[in-house]
């Protein structure tokens, strides 16, 4: 039961930090320095279709983890979860 309630923890602290950086990365371009009179700028978007086949040990942590960070970036994700633990 205590495992169960930790790798939750684990999860939601995942899905925190993969969304504040979202927020923080893909909010607007990020300006870059540049000789004078230049305007140079960071732009980032999604990349488009990634895979995530997630460990037996930790299963919902980790594949949230897996999951969570290109989905957060705007990505389309194909995922496999673990299979029964050998």
């Amino acid at each position: 039961m205590i495992d169960g309630v930790l790798e939750v923890r684990e999860a939601v602290d995942f899905l925190r930090f993969y969304a504040s950086e979202a927020r923080r990365q893909f909010s607007g371009p990020l300006p870059l320095p540049g000789p004078t009179g230049e305007q140079n700028e960071l732009r980032l978007h999604g990349r488009g279709v990634i895979a995530a086949i997630s460990p037996w040990n930790f299963p919902l942590a980790i594949f949230t983890g897996l999951v969570s960070a290109p989905l957060a970036a705007g990505n389309a994700v194909i995922a496999k979860p673990a299979g029964r633990r050998p």
